[in-house]
């Protein structure tokens, strides 16, 4: 899912011990800081861990049919249909919008069970 990268929890600018340990060629940054991802997405990510601790590619949730719901973004709240997944994190949702019936991309983890 995310290859070649490691999730560090660190306080303040104890960040920067991780430029010089081995094996890690760079770390994520937003200007001069480490870049944060909310504990919300953390918490999605650990919920989809086997017990060995990877994350399980093949999760039932974006199953063909299954109904989901959009957590963030311009569709936040909405409840849709899983159309299928693309190989690149993204699932394809069928929304009622508007009347109509319309197929969005939304990112994998912007959406869960509904």
């Amino acid at each position: 899912m995310f290859p070649s990268h490691l999730f560090v929890l660190v306080e303040g600018q104890q960040w920067r011990f991780l430029l010089s340990t081995f094996g890690i060629s760079g770390v994520m940054l937003t200007g001069a800081e480490p870049a944060v991802v909310p504990d919300k997405e953390i918490i999605k990510l650990r919920k989809r861990e086997n017990e060995d601790g990877f994350i399980d590619l093949h999760d039932e949730t974006f199953k063909v049919g299954n109904r989901l719901r959009i957590t963030t973004g311009s569709f936040e709240g909405r409840v849709g249909v899983c159309k299928g997944q693309t190989s690149r994190e993204r699932v394809m949702v069928l929304l009622d919008l508007l009347g109509r019936k319309t197929t969005v991309l939304i990112d994998e983890a912007a959406v869960e069970a509904a």
